[in-house]
């Protein structure tokens, strides 16, 4: 069996038995998408046409925009917005099945890969996400074994993408790269369907993707997680914030802190986590930020704008948050300490005001971990946090709540949201 055989065996596993995990993380990436875009709109139509593989890319320029979806923070990626669109591309009865296939291909690669990708300067979302696409289109498209296997190798070939972007902070392709992956993806799909071949070992071979961008002969990185994998959607949080992933848990206790201490004014706030959270670019970025893509990867900037006000903005220059706190004396408070014995999904926050000291420590599943459950009960919470007028996310969480979800239910709320957006004159 080749390594691309036993990727498709593992999703063809979660294809068979959809985790429950997966409603509610598709109903918080709705509903984010649901809500006003945080940048620009710029024109995506002209580039991506209106074939198949466009309109995927269209659909998830909806839910990938706003920085508010979901984060695999082993595998460095979002997941549901990149294979969500893949899943759409016929008019299944049930997209649950392919978008459980796509999460684990792209959750499996990027897991063994994730980590060395971003600290190459890589960008995992756009870099696995390919595979995810190339799978759950092929689901949706009813590829068999082989064919699924062909898809993921083709879709492997348009793999790239670099932080540069973010680095410079006024560069875009952050904003497109994603959508590139998924259009490529799904034409790997359809690639396939049509009968095209690629490498049986395009992943493990000699001359084989682990080596050629990872330095890893063998892929042996890839077989060892392949052999042992048992992650799943619930290893994949939201994100409450229009923030980094990367430090998404610190943010969540930083403001269970600051309402304790009704958001006075910090002497110091200190996030420990493992350094490999801190090296990633712009995670140490401060204040003054020339675009928002600098401001949301900013660990300190999004700490001090949490504690002060409950979100993250998107205004370059920190203001005073209602309770009258100074978000950029803030800002200069927060400690970012590099501790090699946390995990890399976990984080120690200590908050000092006065002679009050706070601290917590973990992954802050409890609010990370959606339930359909409280994702459900939390209409009201969901709706203020995206800015979308209550009845609509009522209207989207009755129509999720089914035993099946058609991909037109999806796409109507896509399209709709695509239709509505206002391009942004760009010279």
């Amino acid at each position: 069996m080749t390594l691309l055989d036993d990727i498709v065996s593992h999703a063809r596993a979660a294809a068979a038995a959809p985790h429950e995990n997966l409603r509610p993380l598709l109903g918080h990436v709705l509903a984010a998408g649901l809500g006003p875009d945080l940048d620009e709109v710029l024109d995506v139509d002209t580039a991506f046409g209106t074939g198949i593989p466009g309109r995927a890319a269209l659909r998830t320029s909806v839910v990938y925009g706003r920085g508010q979806d979901d984060f695999y923070m082993r595998g460095r990626v979002h997941i549901v917005p990149i294979v969500l669109s893949g899943t759409l591309i016929t008019d299944s009865d049930d997209i649950l099945p392919a978008l459980a296939a796509g999460a684990s291909a792209q959750m499996q690669v990027s897991a063994a890969y994730g980590g060395p990708a971003q600290l190459r300067g890589l960008r995992a979302t756009a870099l696995f996400g390919s595979v995810g696409a190339a799978v759950a289109a092929g689901v949706a498209l009813g590829l068999d074994d082989r064919q699924l296997a062909h898809a993921l190798a083709i879709g492997l070939t348009r793999s790239s993408a670099t932080t540069q972007s973010i680095a410079e902070g006024d560069a875009e392709e952050w904003r497109i790269d994603a959508l590139i992956a998924v259009d490529s993806g799904v034409r790997a799909a359809l690639f396939a369907q049509a009968g095209w071949r690629a490498s049986a070992h395009a992943l493990e071979g000699v001359s084989g993707w682990g080596k050629a961008m990872f330095g890893d002969p063998e892929a042996s990185i890839l077989r060892e997680v392949v052999d042992t994998w048992s992650d799943s959607p619930a290893d994949i949080t939201v994100k409450p914030f229009p923030a980094t992933g990367m430090a998404t848990p610190a943010f969540v206790f930083v403001d269970e802190i600051a309402r304790e201490l009704d958001r006075a004014m910090p002497d110091s706030i200190r996030i420990a986590s493992h350094p490999d959270i801190i090296r990633a670019v712009g995670s140490d970025g401060r204040s003054p930020f020339t675009s928002r893509s600098g401001l949301a990867m900013s660990i300190a900037r999004c700490a001090a704008e949490v504690y002060a006000t409950g979100t993250v903005g998107n205004a370059l220059v920190p203001g005073v948050s209602a309770g009258g706190l100074d978000i950029l004396e803030a800002e200069n408070r927060v400690e970012l300490v590099p501790d090699e014995r946390l995990p890399v999904e976990e984080f120690d926050v200590l908050v000092r005001v006065g002679g009050t000291e706070r601290r917590s420590r973990g992954r802050a599943l409890h609010e990370l971990q959606p339930t359909w459950d409280r994702l459900a009960g939390s209409v009201d919470v969901v709706a203020q946090r995206n800015n979308v007028e209550p009845a609509l996310v009522a209207q989207l969480f009755h129509d999720l709540d089914a035993a099946q979800i058609p991909a037109a239910t999806v796409s109507g709320y896509l399209d709709a949201r695509h239709a509505a957006r206002t391009v942004s004159p760009h010279l």
